[in-house]
């Protein structure tokens, strides 16, 4: 209790030379950064562009505020005339942050979207390289495969027919047949399995 009474006794005196003596004015602010098209270390010239909201307006400077970003005046009423004066400006400020900061991060988004696409065509082209390079070296297995799927076609056999037929080539050990892993005969693609022929070596 005693500790109190003394706490508001230094208020009331802390009051009072406030008020006798003169004072300065002060005004807390939080400095807002703009977004930055690349990232990395703010320049002198773009801390300057920053935009510091203001937070509030004291008489004197407080320790707890003495780290902070702050704008001093010559007295407590000038402050108090900036704080209320500017409070249009900074919510227009702010608003305009707030969208460039959208904008910013829609720009984000459509970068890394965009990254994404490039890097799935940079793969799906170095598979078609690759299934082209197979194709290459195993020509004669493909066109033989290619060869006995078209004639059987041509002949009129029912669908299920031609893959029975060689599901039992498969059963013999007809290399051909053991090359073709599906047929998709309604979009006439043969899906086959190729490796490099010396590879084992």
């Amino acid at each position: 209790m005693e500790q109190l009474l003394a706490v508001v006794c230094e208020a009331d005196l802390l009051f009072k030379r406030l008020r006798e003596e003169h004072s300065n004015g002060y005004i807390i602010q939080r400095r807002e950064s703009k977004p930055q098209l690349e990232p990395g270390p703010s320049t002198a010239a773009e801390e300057q562009e920053d935009i510091l909201i203001n937070l509030e307006f004291h008489p004197m400077l407080f320790r707890q505020h003495e780290k902070s970003c702050f704008k001093e005046f010559s007295t407590f009423d000038k402050a108090v005339d900036e704080f209320f004066s500017s409070k249009s400006s900074q919510k227009q400020d702010t608003k305009a942050l707030q969208q460039q900061r959208g904008a910013m991060k829609k720009l984000e988004n459509i970068k890394k979207d965009h990254l994404k696409r490039i890097d799935t065509l940079q793969q799906k082209q170095e598979e078609d390289k690759r299934k082209a390079y197979l194709v290459e070296l195993n020509i004669d297995l493909v066109e033989k495969a290619c060869t006995v799927i078209r004639s059987a076609v041509a002949s009129a056999m029912d669908w299920g027919d031609i893959e029975l037929l060689v599901k039992e080539a498969k059963t013999r050990g007809d290399p051909v047949a053991m090359s073709v892993h599906s047929l998709k005969l309604q979009s006439n693609e043969i899906c086959m399995l190729l490796t490099e022929p010396f590879q084992e070596e």
